[in-house]
């Protein structure tokens, strides 16, 4: 009872996490097939997701807002491009997830999952050493900025990709969840330096965030 009182502290299943240029795709598309087949998933509760579909991002207000999304979220679902690490936002939002993963026990030989699902919607060969050990969905034959990707004759197999990503990855990510805790809406768990993630050194793989 304490466990399951706990867990429905949290807001949401899901926090995407993604650069403003991919908007269009990812809330048409994306975030579109995750509402159709993530209840499914969950066996078929309502779900909530946080999507922030702003463009601007200042103030306190604002930051306290991404910050207080991020703390009652699951999970970190990260659309990730080779500039989404050029981001401040997108940078410390993944950096809060990971940080909370690490601090748990997650990511390690024993529970190798963790709290960030990313998929990936650009090749690129610029993605930080750190990034790259995290396996990723490759989604980028069928990332569009313009057109109607649902109006392709390949529409069908990216929903099955998708369909099957739920229900496997994001799903497990979901489920594993640790009951919530208060604490992750205090600063030693939301102000998370970030420059560890573009570390290229050998010690990158070993890195434990200092708080």
């Amino acid at each position: 009872m304490w466990l399951l009182k706990n867990r429905m502290a949290y807001k949401y299943d899901v926090f995407i996490s993604y650069r403003r240029p991919t908007k269009r795709w990812v809330s048409k598309y994306f975030k579109r097939l995750i509402e159709h087949y993530l209840p499914e998933a969950l066996d078929g509760r309502p779900v909530q997701i946080f999507f922030d579909e702003n463009d601007i991002h200042t103030g306190d207000a604002w930051e306290n807002r991404l910050k207080k999304a991020l703390s009652e979220s699951k999970c970190l679902v990260a659309v990730l491009t080779p500039s989404y690490f050029t981001s401040s936002w997108c940078t410390k939002e993944f950096a809060v997830m990971e940080n909370r993963s690490q601090k748990l026990g997650f990511q390690t030989v024993q529970n190798p999952g963790g709290l960030i699902v990313p998929i990936t919607i650009n090749k690129g060969t610029s993605y930080p050493r750190k990034i790259q050990a995290i396996q990723a969905l490759p989604c980028y034959d069928y990332y569009m900025s313009r057109g109607d990707l649902d109006k392709m004759r390949f529409w069908q197999d990216f929903e099955q990709i998708i369909a099957d990503w739920i229900s496997t990855d994001l799903e497990r990510a979901i489920s594993h969840a640790p009951a919530w805790n208060e604490d992750w809406q205090k600063d030693e768990w939301l102000n998370v330096p970030t420059d560890h993630i573009f570390r290229e050194t050998e010690e990158t793989d070993n890195f434990q965030p200092i708080l």
